[in-house]
């Protein structure tokens, strides 16, 4: 469990930095992310004897050939993760206001997967329903809470800065799956993280 669990740490800590839209630029390093060479520089990394809440993104550019252009960037966020934690910054549930509290059933994702006996599928993960909810000044247009996902700061994660028209980076997996080109299995499953 621990060894999936920092395989996971470390997958998370490239997806939060490189994904964004790709219709967008820069554009995100994909075939170094993907790079089984790369995926072994990533596995050697992991911290076999504890976890290391320092763990932060890799550089997948050198596997396709290429330089970071957010080299600085990556040395600066290794700079702040060996600095120790402020006081105060984790969540403690001990001190957490009641809406922190409230069980997840009232707050996050829902998903919804159906079939009919003429083979009709439906994969459906609604997401961006919990509270509060943002209204666009005086037009009565709801913003859906997808947009947290985006980041402001680039130094976050340069490929998902707001910007109009793009698509936030977002754990939703409603899925079908074809069997000889036809629609033959419908799944999902809500829960941020979980859900990759």
């Amino acid at each position: 469990l621990h060894t999936l669990y920092q395989a996971m740490n470390l997958a998370y800590a490239d997806r939060d930095f490189y994904y964004g839209d790709p219709a967008f630029p820069p554009a995100e390093p994909i075939r170094g992310l993907l790079s089984k060479d790369y995926a072994r520089l990533r596995a050697a990394q992991l911290a076999a004897e504890r976890n290391d809440p320092g763990v932060g993104p890799g550089d997948p550019y050198p596997f396709q050939g290429e330089t970071n252009p957010f080299t600085e960037l990556l040395q600066q966020r290794q700079r702040d993760a060996a600095q120790p934690a402020r006081k105060g910054s984790r969540f403690d549930p001990r001190t957490a206001d009641a809406e922190e509290r409230r069980p997840g059933f009232y707050r996050g994702t829902t998903t919804v997967v159906a079939a009919d006996r003429e083979g009709w599928l439906v994969s459906m993960t609604p997401s961006g329903g919990w509270l509060p909810a943002v209204i666009a000044g005086k037009t009565g247009i709801g913003l859906s809470q997808r947009m947290q996902s985006f980041v402001l700061d680039a130094s976050q994660n340069p490929y998902n800065v707001l910007e109009p028209g793009k698509r936030p980076r977002a754990t939703l997996t409603p899925s079908l799956a074809l069997k000889d080109g036809k629609p033959w299995l419908a799944f999902a499953v809500q829960g941020g993280d979980a859900q990759d």
